[in-house]
């Protein structure tokens, strides 16, 4: 695994759902960005993204990960 520059926090909408979650920011594998329910589909699939924000994460060292609820 590669060490991350930073650790970004995310809010995302896109197919009906609100994704949110931490993770590092580095180059995704691109296995992962064509599998949907991965953090690399959500994030780098900008063409299916209604609404989102990222930013840098307060705590570096927080838990990576993600979880995905209905919109609406």
């Amino acid at each position: 695994m590669r060490i991350p520059k930073c650790v970004i926090e995310f809010h995302v909408i896109q197919d009906g759902y609100l994704y949110s979650g931490r993770c590092g920011t580095f180059s995704f594998d691109d296995n992962d960005i064509r599998q949907p329910g991965t953090v690399a589909y959500v994030l780098k699939r900008r063409d299916r993204i209604i609404e989102g924000v990222w930013r840098r994460a307060r705590d570096q060292s927080a838990e990576w990960g993600m979880t995905r609820r209905p919109w609406r």
